[in-house]
């Protein structure tokens, strides 16, 4: 992009901030950054979120797409990140840096949140270390007073781009995005199965990256909280359930059916029957150091993510917690 596309960015998020937050006379820092990889979101979109009362974080995101030698084509995405704010801006590198700092916090956010909601396990957090080498960086003041710099911040980048035959490449709807920007904020704090969707998202990238192990033990650690966390919550809301922290998991999942009072997901059933055998890996890697293979993790990740679908479907069935479950367990 151009200085004049930039500027014509820094303009029409100005104009939203203050018609939107009600923040005047905003002074805004703006870095453009590669991303390591595809994220399908329609070029010239931008998303806003409001960092505290004076300072709003916003995204404009671009599409690139090149021709190789070989003939495919090479997809990544740009991300125009501005920091806007009421407070004075200072362009000494401490200061850059915690502008910079900030922005890439609350996209990651984005990004838990876009992970938990598509299962797009290609999309990756990033830092200093899976990003390029430097970013444009611009200043703006209140006064329209521009000034411009590199603002370095590796120099060692690495290569995650994304390839197609024809070009083409689909993006996310509108309304999709707008459920992802919303849930990136809500689930910073609020939602008591945050943790839950965050170690299936380990859980999957350590499987694509042959940690299977590692893959096996995590994914087991997010079922459990999944399912402690599902007692302790219809705990708070039903007075005559207590949680035992000294159960087994199986009794855990018993406890669960009759809590439910239905016969889902008890042993017998063929996704927990299924869960219970593949579980084995995990007593076998932790007591006998077995190494398992790739087929062990899928299987065991595909048998307990079943048995949680299961249990989800269940809960928002149920009259006295449907609501709770509806808005908690929709987006993990």
């Amino acid at each position: 992009m151009t200085n004049k596309d930039y500027l014509k960015i820094l303009d029409e998020i100005n104009d939203y901030c203050q018609n939107k937050y009600q923040i005047k006379k905003l002074n805004q820092v703006f870095f453009e950054i590669d991303l390591p990889y595809y994220l399908p979101i329609q070029s010239n979109r931008i998303i806003h979120f409001q960092l505290d009362s004076a300072s709003i974080a916003s995204y404009h995101f671009k599409q690139v797409v090149n021709k190789e030698d070989n003939g495919l084509y090479k997809h990544h995405t740009k991300v125009a990140m501005v920091y806007s704010t009421s407070m004075k801006i200072a362009s000494k590198e401490s200061s850059l840096n915690k502008y910079f700092q900030n922005l890439i916090k609350q996209y990651n956010y984005f990004v838990d949140s876009y992970v938990i909601k598509t299962k797009d396990f290609n999309v990756v957090k990033i830092n200093n270390n899976n990003l390029g080498i430097y970013s444009n960086c611009i200043l703006r003041d209140r006064n329209q007073q521009v000034k411009e710099l590199v603002f370095l911040f590796n120099s060692n980048p690495i290569e995650l781009m994304d390839y197609s035959k024809d070009g083409n490449k689909k993006t996310i709807s509108k309304d999709l995005l707008n459920t992802i920007s919303y849930n990136s904020q809500f689930i910073k704090e609020q939602n008591p199965y945050l943790n839950v969707g965050l170690t299936t998202i380990d859980a999957v990238q350590l499987l694509k990256n042959n940690k299977f192990n590692l893959a096996i033990i995590v994914a087991q650690s997010g079922f459990e909280l999944f399912i402690n966390t599902t007692i302790k919550e219809i705990a708070k809301l039903n007075p005559e359930v207590k949680f035992n922290s000294d159960l087994s998991i199986a009794s855990k999942i018993d406890s669960l059916n009759q809590i439910l009072e239905c016969d889902d997901f008890k042993v017998g059933n063929n996704l927990v029957d299924n869960y219970l055998k593949a579980a084995h890996f995990l007593d076998d890697i932790t007591i006998n150091n077995y190494q398992a293979s790739f087929k062990d993790a899928d299987t065991f990740l595909q048998a307990m993510e079943l048995l949680k679908r299961l249990i989800v479907n269940q809960l928002v069935r149920f009259d006295k917690y449907k609501d709770f479950f509806l808005e908690y367990l929709s987006n993990i």
